[in-house]
């Protein structure tokens, strides 16, 4: 933590990342990661439909004893809006990203282009939480998606209505 702070100031140089960049898998279309929940995220559903989401994050070992014991509560909670419980009912771990959005723009009836910026950004604010896992799929060119073009879901959006 010290030498953080002796880094930050700029005493010490940076350290390099260990990963290298051919490591990193490189994703051709984003919306082809599958989203899957962590076992330890208990999911609970309140009396308006909406998603609220606890995560326990007690410490390991002597810390943690002595947290539980004087009754320390280290567990990060989130509740959901419309949009993220709907999102987050989707995740199970077998579909890509670009179906889910695809489903929750029939049923908002909104444009795939008008989700897609929402998607991501609940998408990597759950992952900084912990709260969701993105796994890459071997071949990404040829996901199981049921994506379809614009104009197709233009017309599916007038015709509900």
């Amino acid at each position: 933590m010290i030498l953080d702070f002796f880094r930050w100031l700029g005493w010490l140089p940076v350290r390099q990342s260990k990963i290298k960049p051919s490591d990193v898998p490189v994703i051709k279309d984003p919306f082809a990661v599958i989203p899957v929940r962590p076992d330890r995220v208990e999911v609970k559903t309140d009396s308006l439909g909406n998603i609220h989401l606890r995560l326990d994050a007690t410490p390991d070992g002597s810390i943690g004893r002595i947290a539980k014991r004087y009754g320390q509560d280290y567990s990060r909670k989130l509740e959901l809006d419309r949009y993220g419980t709907e999102y987050y009912s989707q995740i199970d771990g077998e579909t890509p990203l670009g179906t889910i959005i695809d489903r929750m723009a029939r049923k908002f009836k909104k444009k795939r282009k008008q989700l897609e910026g929402g998607v991501m950004l609940i998408t990597r604010k759950l992952m900084q939480m912990n709260f969701v896992v993105l796994k890459i799929p071997v071949d990404n060119e040829t996901t199981n998606t049921e994506t379809i073009d614009e104009e197709t879901a233009d017309k599916e959006i007038s015709k509900s209505l």
